[in-house]
């Protein structure tokens, strides 16, 4: 039998895999500081710190320990670290973060498991008194 919900997160993540500036394959495994500019995948071992000026993209097999600075990130691996997104940080179904998330918008599909602390930044601009 086949998962309709697996089946999702493949499409979702495949989707999302054009236009990829900085791949880390399955089978790697690396320990450091990843920076760059544009869209990274990460489907191996990363241990470091991840500073990427646009989007990360963590696959179903990727596995994260790191602190995390982008601007977006589609996460349907795992995380232990914190994650700090200038705009949107969504948890596919397989997702597992063990951290805090710091973004504008958090978006948590069923099945994903968030334990740490979430906290929605407001726009420039923008404050509680309107």
């Amino acid at each position: 039998m086949f998962s309709k919900g697996k089946q999702k997160v493949v499409t979702a993540v495949s989707n999302l895999a054009t236009n990829v500036d900085i791949i880390l394959g399955k089978t790697s495994n690396l320990k450091g500081e990843l920076n760059g500019v544009g869209v990274a995948r990460i489907d191996g071992r990363f241990e470091g710190n991840v500073t990427v000026d646009g989007d990360l993209m963590v696959g179903p097999d990727g596995l994260l320990t790191a602190e995390i600075r982008v601007t977006n990130a589609t996460v349907s691996g795992k995380i232990k670290g914190n994650i700090y997104a200038q705009g949107k940080v969504e948890l596919l179904s397989t997702a597992f973060i063990i951290g805090d998330i710091s973004a504008k918008s958090i978006i948590i599909e069923e099945g994903a498991v968030f334990n740490g602390r979430s906290q929605i930044s407001c726009s420039e601009g923008e404050s509680i008194e309107g």
